[in-house]
Formats: structure tokens, C-alpha cells, sequence
């Protein structure tokens, strides 16, 4: 049957707003960042079907690169609604065996090809794109929420004045919808049988909650499921930037640079971490005393549990948790705490997929030295969970583990046993659209695991693992027992941008044989100082850095040319051990033994455990897709700050940019022995460094550990780094 659809004119929203930065410091402290306009671009397109599995709408009218695609998109719950290729998903919303509702979005390129998803099995579907201008090109979704019914919740931004992008969408018998009242309708559109979807806009108020807008449809709809986008504007003015020396002169830096201050002092915000003091309406009501997996198994999937103020346990079994069900959420009142006695293992677990946990604190999970490389609020990884103003703390293990389309934002994850975050699936490559923004990370790997076992690489602030298409924004991650933030394995399509980094014990940032990032407008200062003075005390100068790129780079045949390039620009790095190493292991490579992820290999070519072995790896393509690469490194636009004294180095192992790697040794049937990836990455494998400006006391090394040069000869042939870079 021919689609029925209406679409409101192409009358333009604009949005103008001041930023007066308060209590996160959003980039910044006292400052205003005075922001663009946000216009909706041409008009809304639609798309329904009867039976489809590859729901298209035409590009909107007068799309350019750069601007910013969304698209709703609505079918039946037992469906799999993906987006296309280099789409993130953003939310996926469930109303029961009613309706599924998600959104996707992505920054249109040259030449941008007719926005796509796929509906698997193919049934029933409606699909609406808008078009948006003015949209920050780092992090343009500043929050973004999904539920059952008619109402798109209220989310909660940090900057004042987001362009608010409403989705709703049900079964309803051809139904038309009716933008909530503020809001204007880009289109609503059914496919003249069970499939309908709608999308308006609304301009957000000041800093904080957006408030809910309700949703009608004609005739009535009792299965829809609505959502909210809410837009962050494009920062016109910068935040003033840190000037660590009189001779400081900052470079440009992409987006609104980096902070001078960190975003999100959320650990001990009662203002923003505390919950609704009246239970809201429609939710189950749960009291202290009550075993809260008990109230969980008794409701139907979809129910919303109010825990009142009080600490609530799960009984005396180690294996006491909750399963939650389908859409559920669980919001807690001011006072509500979820104790794990250091009794019970885990809090949240199991496959339910779409749950919502808030303003809890959750605490005591686990004994001491247990839960290694698992995680105590979502232990098993289920999809398209939200975790949002809740304290994480004091847990063996990791606080929250981290499924596909999860966002976690706003959250205290403070001393846990192992991380504060981490993720891990069986099936390889199946860990995506991950958002990961606004969360204090601090004082984790209590358990001090990297002593307990030698060389594990299984500590730090937070583990990403297998993971791709991760956004991890405005986050302030400090005083970590090991490292920051470490992307580990097979990782690509990351965008680490915003983020405020300091006195963790080693690397800022560690990515570690993966693929395609962005590592913009960070603030890193005094990390790795442990780490650093241990290496001195033994006396070997490696060059441990604040941002370590470890057999990383950029690959374009990985992701389908997604983020094609390894990016670290417009970065504030001062007073670390040292700034930014790239190094390749000469004997790292699938199937060798300095390998330790043994069961994976590289990606984006030919190679696999079958064919990197004796007798198949010195051959083409294989002797060049066996290895993880350092290659199509771009380090651009960064401030250097390096202070001897004030990091307490007295030996030539701090204060370095480096890079290089080892002479090959082993194994005995390595096509990589002697030089070959020295001389690759130093020279041929397109890495780079320039337009940076250096302060202090630095050292550059090239080709191999130890060999020392002065700013003149990094810069001058053979090594070419640095051009239109300054020292001083």
C-alpha cells in the first residue's frame, strides 16, 4: 500500500545561547563560551514499507559536509533495527512486544549516499531523516533517552539552550501524529498498516533538565515509544586555555579546545546525583527490607522501580543480584543506596536489554582481590543500557561493565577493586556504539592487580576491549592507580575528545593495538609519574608517556574508511612524565608469542591465526597484514609543557617524544627480525608529528630507545618530525 505521510514546511529553527560555566566546569572555569546558531536543514524525508528490511530516505535538500544527520526509524520489538555504515546509534527504545523505536545519526561528508539502516527480519517499518547545521562537531549529542508510551523523557544537558530532535513511534493502525505543544513537526509518516513514526524539534531551556514532551496520535495510540536527542550547539568562542609559562604561546585546537578545568566533578554532587523525592508516577514503589530481584521477577518487562530512601540488600548469597527485564528502570531516591554487604558478587546481571539504572549508589559488591575482569553493574554486557547519576564505588572488579549501545554519563565511579569501567564479549567484534560521556573516574585498582599479577595489563581508570564506534567525551578521570584510559585490542572508530586527565600512576591514554581514532582537545597533566620513576629506578629509559600509541594507527580498510587516520591534535599535556610515544614491538605480530591477546588477530586484511605462521607469513599480503601497525599517525597542534623540577625527574628518561621500536628478535621463523620495523616506523609507515608547540626541558627519540636527539636533529633528515612546530 502507498505510505501516507506529512511533513511540516522547512521553516527553519535557530537557537542562540550563553554558556555561563557553574559547577562542572565545563571547559573551563569562570568563562563564556557564547554558541552558534542550530538551523534544521531542507525538509524532513520519509520512508515506510509493509515488508522491509532496508529502510532509505532521499538526503535531505541542501545537505553539505559537516552537517548533521538524524534519523528515527520505528518497527516491531522483535526486530534488530541497525544503522548504516558509519552511523552511530544512539538510543533503542522498547515499548514491550509493542513497538521498538531507535535513532541514528551521522555527519554528512562530500558526495553524503541517501541515509540507510536495516531492519532484521524485515516486517514492517517506518523511517524519518532531518538534516541540522551548527551541530559541535566533537560530540554533537550532548544526551539522548528513549521510553515506552507517548512522552519523550526529559534529559539532562550541560550546556544551555540544545536543540531538542523528538522521535515517537507506534503500531497504531495508521496513525498520524501531533508534535507536543513548544515543538514543531518535521514529518510524521505510517505505512498505511502498523508501522508509524514521527520526529520534531524543540529548543531547549538552561543547563540542566530539558523537561518531557508528550506526544498525540490520531486515532490514540496505546504502544508507542518515544525518545529525546538533545543538540549541543558548536562553540564559536573558546574557553580560555591554561598558559603553563610566560613563553607559552597555545596553538589552535579543534572543537571548543581543551579544558582548562575538569568537566565533570560529579563524585559527592548531591545536586546532581540526588534522585526524585517523590516517586514518580506510574513506577513501582520499593522500600528497604524489600529483596529487589524479588519485586523485579514479579513485574512484567518495561516497569519502573522507585527505591525509596534507605539501603536496600540482596540477600545473604554470594550470587544475590538483580535480573532485570527488558526496559526496565531503576531510579533511586536521595539516600537510596544498593549494598553489596562485600557478600554478594554482582548487582545488575543477565541479557535484559534497554534497562535504565539512576541516582543510586551502588557499593560493596564483591570481597576484596575477586571479580577479576568482571563487572559488578551489568555484568554481562546487555545492550542498550543507560547508567546515569549513579555513585559506582568501592566494588571488586569493575564498577559497570559495558554492552553495545550503552551510555553511561554523569556517574562517581570511584575506587573499585579492578576499573571503574570495562567490557569484554566472547564474540569477537560485537561491542559498538558506546557512549561514554560526563563521568568522574578516579582512585581505581584498589586491589592493585597489575602486583598481583606481573604484567597482566588489567588495571587502570577504565578497559575498552573489542570495542568500536566509542565516544568518550568530557570526562574527568584522576588519580588511578595504573592507567587512565586503555583502549586494548582490536578497538577502532574512537573519539576521545574533551576530557580532563591527571595523576593517574601511568598512562593518561594507552591505545594499544587498534585502529582509527581521535584523540582531541584533552587536557593530561602529571600522569604516569609512578610508572616513570619506577622505569628510572631500574634504569631503563623507555619513554613512558602521557599519551602511548602501542602498535596503533590508522588503516582505512578497517571500519569501511571511518575515522581512516590515529589523530592526537589540539591536546594540553604538562608536567607528565613524558608527552607522545608511538612504538611498534618488531615481535609482536598474530601467532607471537609477544602477542598476549593470543586469540586475536589483526584486522582489516588477509591475515588470520591460520596463515600468520611459519611458512605463510614472510609472503604477500601476509607478511604485511600480520602486524599490528604504527602507521598514519598524525600529532599535530598539541602544547608540550615539561617542567624537570616540578615532575622530580633527574635522569634522560623523562621529558621525551618518541618514536620507535626494538630490534627484532623472535620468534626464530619472524620475517620481522633486525631493523625492518625500525626502519619502517620511523620512516615509512607515515607517521608524523607537527605544528606542536614545545615548553620546557624535552627530549626527542627516534628509531630505537636511547638515541637522544635535540630539537634541531628530531626535526632535520632523516627522522623530517615536527615541521611548523616551535620550541621554547
Amino acid at each position: 500500500m502507498e505510505a501516507r505521510a506529512a511533513v511540516s514546511g522547512s521553516a527553519s529553527t535557530l537557537l542562540t545561547a550563553t554558556l555561563s560555566v557553574g559547577a562542572l566546569g565545563q571547559h573551563g572555569a569562570s568563562a563564556t563560551v557564547t554558541t552558534s546558531t542550530v538551523a534544521v536543514v531542507g525538509g524532513a524525508t520519509t520512508f515506510a514499507s509493509g515488508n522491509g528490511g532496508a529502510p532509505t530516505t532521499p538526503l535531505p535538500k541542501g545537505v553539505v559536509s559537516g552537517d548533521l544527520l538524524v534519523a528515527y526509524v520505528e518497527s516491531y520489538p522483535f526486530t534488530t533495527i541497525t544503522c548504516g555504515q558509519g552511523w552511530t546509534k544512539q538510543l533503542d527504545a522498547v515499548n514491550g512486544s509493542a513497538s521498538r523505536l531507535a535513532a541514528c545519526t551521522r555527519f554528512a561528508g562530500a558526495n553524503e549516499s541517501s541515509p540507510a539502516a536495516s531492519v532484521n527480519p524485515p516486517t514492517q517499518v517506518s523511517m524519518i531523516t532531518m538534516a541540522f547545521s551548527g551541530a559541535d562537531p566533537s560530540h554533537p549529542v550532548e544526551a539522548a533517552a528513549g521510553a515506552a508510551g507517548l512522552t519523550s523523557p526529559s534529559v539532562s544537558s550541560t550546556v544551555p539552550q540544545p536543540l531538542l530532535v523528538l522521535g515517537e513511534g507506534s503500531n497504531t493502525w495508521q496513525a498520524v501524529a501531533h508534535a507536543p505543544a513548544g515543538a514543531t513537526l518535521g514529518a510524521t509518516v505510517n505505512d498505511s498498516a502498523n508501522s508509524q513514526v514521527a520526529v520534531a524539534t524543540r529548543p531547549g531551556g538552561a543547563a540542566g533538565p530539558t523537561g518531557a514532551s508528550t506526544w498525540s496520535t490520531s486515532p490514540p495510540s496505546t504502544s508507542a515509544a518515544s525518545a529525546t536527542l538533545a543538540l549541543r550547539p558548536t562553540a564559536s568562542t573558546a574557553t580560555p586555555t591554561p598558559t603553563p609559562s610566560p613563553t607559552a604561546s597555545p596553538t589552535p585546537t579543534p572543537g571548543a579546545g581543551y579544558p582548562a578545568a575538569p568537566p565533570a566533578q560529579i563524585c559527592g554532587n548531591a545536586t546532581l546525583l540526588g534522585g526524585p523525592s517523590i516517586q514518580p508516577g506510574g513506577s513501582i514503589r520499593v522500600d528497604p527490607g524489600a529483596n529487589l530481584n524479588t519485586v523485579t521477577q514479579a513485574q512484567p518487562p518495561g516497569t519502573t522501580f522507585w527505591l525509596s530512601p534507605g539501603t536496600f540488600t540482596v540477600g545473604t548469597d554470594p550470587y544475590g543480584q538483580v535480573i532485570p527485564k527488558d526496559g526496565d528502570v531503576y531510579v533511586g531516591a536521595p539516600g537510596a543506596v544498593l549494598d553489596g554487604q562485600h557478600l554478594n558478587r554482582y548487582a545488575f546481571t543477565q541479557q535484559a536489554a534497554n534497562v535504565t539504572i539512576s541516582h543510586l549508589t551502588i557499593q560493596n559488591f564483591g570481597a576484596a582481590g575477586t571479580n577479576r575482569d568482571e563487572g559488578v553493574v551489568n555484568h554481562d554486557g546487555g545492550t542498550g543500557w543507560t547508567i546515569e547519576y549513579d555513585t559506582i564505588q568501592n566494588n571488586a572488579g569493575a564498577g559497570v561493565f559495558i554492552g553495545s549501545g550503552n551510555t553511561v554519563r554523569f556517574n562517581c565511579l570511584q575506587d573499585n577493586g579492578q576499573y571503574g569501567f570495562s567490557m569484554y564479549k566472547a564474540v569477537q567484534g560485537s561491542l559498538t556504539a558506546i557512549v561514554l560521556t560526563h563521568n568522574e573516574v578516579a582512585g581505581n585498582d584498589t586491589d592493585d592487580w597489575e602486583t598481583r599479577i606481573p604484567g597482566c595489563g588489567c588495571t587502570g581508570g577504565g578497559k575498552f576491549w573489542d570495542a568500536h564506534n566509542v565516544t568518550v567525551t568530557d570526562n574527568w578521570v584522576h588519580d588511578n592507580r595504573s592507567v587512565g584510559l586503555w583502549a586494548d585490542t582490536d578497538d577502532y572508530g574512537f573519539l576521545i575528545d574533551g576530557n580532563y586527565i591527571d595523576d593517574n600512576a601511568a598512562e593518561g591514554i594507552f591505545y594499544e593495538i587498534s585502529y582509527n581514532a581521535r584523540i582531541t582537545s584533552n587536557t593530561l597533566k602529571r600522569n604516569a609519574l609512578v610508572k616513570g620513576a619506577a622505569y628510572a629506578a631500574r634504569g631503563d629509559n623507555f619513554p613512558v608517556a602521557a599519551v602511548y600509541l602501542s602498535e596503533s594507527g590508522g588503516d582505512s580498510r578497517v571500519n569501511a574508511g571511518a575515522y581512516s587516520t590515529l589523530e592526537v591534535a589540539g591536546n594540553d599535556l604538562e608536567d607528565n612524565w613524558g608527552g607522545v610515544t608511538i612504538w611498534e614491538n618488531a615481535d609482536r605480530f598474530c601467532n607471537s608469542p609477544a602477542n598476549t591477546s593470543s586469540s586475536y588477530c589483526t584486522l582489516g586484511g588477509a591475515a588470520s591465526l591460520s596463515t600468520c605462521v611459519q611458512g605463510t607469513i614472510d609472503k604477500a599480503p601476509y607478511y604485511s597484514d600480520c602486524r599490528w601497525k604504527a602507521q598514519n599517525i598524525s600529532v599535530h597542534d598539541n602544547l608540550l609543557v615539561f617542567h624537570r623540577a616540578d615532575v622530580g625527574c633527574t635522569t634522560s628518561g623523562c621529558g621525551q617524544q618518541a618514536i620507535l621500536s626494538n630490534f627484532g628478535t623472535y620468534p626464530s621463523w619472524s620475517p620481522y627480525q633486525g631493523t625492518v620495523i625500525q626502519d619502517a616506523i620511523a620512516y615509512g609507515q607515515n607517521n608524523r608529528f607537527s605544528n606542536n608547540h614545545y615548553v620546557g626541558d624535552w627530549a626527542f627519540t627516534a628509531y630505537e630507545a636511547g638515541r637522544f636527539l635535540r630539537f634541531a636533529a628530531w626535526q632535520a633528515a632523516p627522522y623530517s618530525q615536527d615541521a611548523g612546530s616551535t620550541i621554547g
